[in-house]
């Protein structure tokens, strides 16, 4: 039987694909449990469409981050007279910057607080494997 996932399944299928599997496992366990639904016509249509739309907005977030690579994000971090550092940029200080920039519904990627003046990337997620990386630049201010 086909069926398409609506939900990734362990070494099964990924959500969107189809696939044909047999019909017990289908009927009994995929569709039962809403992890699958039976691959027809309308159900395939209403699928492609949904993969489309994703394709759509993995191709919008990458030309947006190209744009913003291209413009430089810029933020200030509190500084001392002999150069100590007060503060970090944290990922909701990011967030705000990307927002301004028209980039929203992003997973920032910060393993920890940014405590230091300089360049650093920054990896960018919207999920479904789709991301990229920023370059942003801490500037010192008294």
């Amino acid at each position: 039987m086909k069926v398409i996932f609506l939900q990734d399944v362990r070494n099964v299928g990924r959500k969107g694909e189809i696939k044909e599997v047999a019909d017990g496992y289908a009927r009994n366990f995929l569709i039962a449990k809403r992890l699958a639904s039976p691959a027809t016509a309308k159900n395939v249509n209403e699928a492609e469409k949904k993969i489309d739309t994703a394709d759509k907005r993995a191709n919008e977030f990458r030309n947006k981050l190209e744009l913003i690579n291209e413009e430089k994000i810029s933020l200030a971090l509190r500084t001392g007279k002999k150069g100590e550092i007060y503060g970090s940029i944290t990922r909701e200080d990011i967030e705000k910057e990307l927002d301004k920039k028209g980039l929203k519904g992003v997973e920032i990627r910060l393993p920890k607080p940014i405590r230091e003046i300089g360049e650093h990337k920054v990896e960018l997620s919207i999920g479904k494997g789709v991301t990229g990386k920023i370059n942003i630049s801490i500037t010192p201010t008294e």
